[in-house]
């Protein structure tokens, strides 16, 4: 996911220039006012600072997460498996006490035993989407409030932003 998050940034940060139009991040300026492409460059670099000044956030900058991530409590479903056939195995013996006794508890405790490595890890793994999820949604509001920001300044200055 932290590839997908960086992919995505990535993508916002491209600037297209086209003809007289810049892009800035995810939008896009046009020059209101007769202003040529060197005063558009020093009003763009100026309302960025400005953005990042008003917002504190830096759309340039690599995106970092703002909280660690959940610890990753999983295990292998084998690793469950064999610990709950041992688990099995000496309820069994305790309890029955002929090999076949010992067999069944075996089996039995590897079975739950994989099943509960199984679901910690459906539960780990759901803990790490929602983090992931709360760290996009998180960056995306920042973005949003940068991109108004730079809007509200590059129009202040005679842009259209859009």
């Amino acid at each position: 996911m932290i590839a997908r998050m960086l992919f995505i940034t990535a993508a916002l940060l491209l600037a297209v220039g086209t003809a007289h139009a810049q892009q800035a991040g995810d939008v896009f300026v046009f020059p209101n006012d007769g202003q040529d492409q060197d005063q558009q460059d020093l009003d763009t670099v100026q309302c960025q600072r400005w953005a990042r000044e008003n917002t504190g956030f830096d759309p340039s900058q690599r995106p970092t997460a703002s909280s660690a991530p959940p610890p990753d409590e999983s295990s292998s479903v084998g690793g469950g498996a064999a610990r709950g056939a041992v688990l099995g195995a000496a309820a069994g013996a305790i309890i029955g006490g002929s090999s076949s006794d010992v067999g069944r508890g075996a089996a039995a405790g590897g079975l739950l035993g994989g099943a509960r490595s199984n679901r910690r890890n459906r539960e780990n793994d759901a803990r790490q989407e929602q983090w992931e999820q709360q760290q996009m949604a998180e960056y995306n509001r920042n973005r949003s409030n940068w991109n108004r920001a730079f809007a509200a300044c590059m129009e202040g200055r005679g842009y259209t932003v859009r």
